[in-house]
């Protein structure tokens, strides 16, 4: 960071004398620009499949670069990864975000070349400027936009309500 197609920050309200905190913060900001930078595709291939791809990759690689930086501060500690504590289940949870997301980037990758898709299929995308500082109000936003998503009509076939 800084980087022309990201936020300034994407953490907010880290207490300034907490520095484990701050350096992880740091870190997460550096991760999600990273995903946002990545994410930022084109749609060259004109295909359904290759931009969700597209699109999927880098969000999973978030997921597990986030799942490993935690398990690398040290804070999840468990002792016996079949406990169901709430460290050890977060443990197992964190574990299983690195397996199974790396196993479902190979395959989307796998699909993306049999198919003939390119590996990526970027494109600069600058932020303006003057959003970059109004991170509460898109927050909001993103909220209100989530609660539409939970309230949406579910999928046919699916058994979740």
């Amino acid at each position: 960071l800084p980087n022309e197609q990201c936020l300034r920050k994407f953490v907010c309200d880290v207490p300034e004398d907490n520095t484990e905190l701050a350096q992880f913060s740091d870190c997460i900001d550096a991760m999600d620009c990273h995903m946002m930078a990545s994410m930022t595709t084109g749609a060259s291939s004109q295909s359904e499949v290759a931009l969700f791809n597209h699109q999927m990759i880098p969000h999973h690689q978030n997921a597990v670069n986030m799942a490993k930086a935690l398990l690398n501060t040290g804070k999840v500690i468990c002792d016996d990864l079949t406990g169901e504590d709430d460290m050890c289940v977060l443990e197992q949870i964190l574990r299983e975000i690195i397996n199974n997301q790396n196993f479902q980037i190979q395959t989307m990758k796998g699909i993306n070349d049999l198919l003939g898709y390119p590996e990526t299929d970027d494109c600069a995308v600058t932020v303006n400027p003057a959003n970059r500082t109004r991170r509460r109000r898109a927050s909001k936003k993103a909220k209100s936009i989530m609660e539409m998503i939970e309230n949406a009509p579910k999928v046919r076939g699916s058994n979740k309500q």
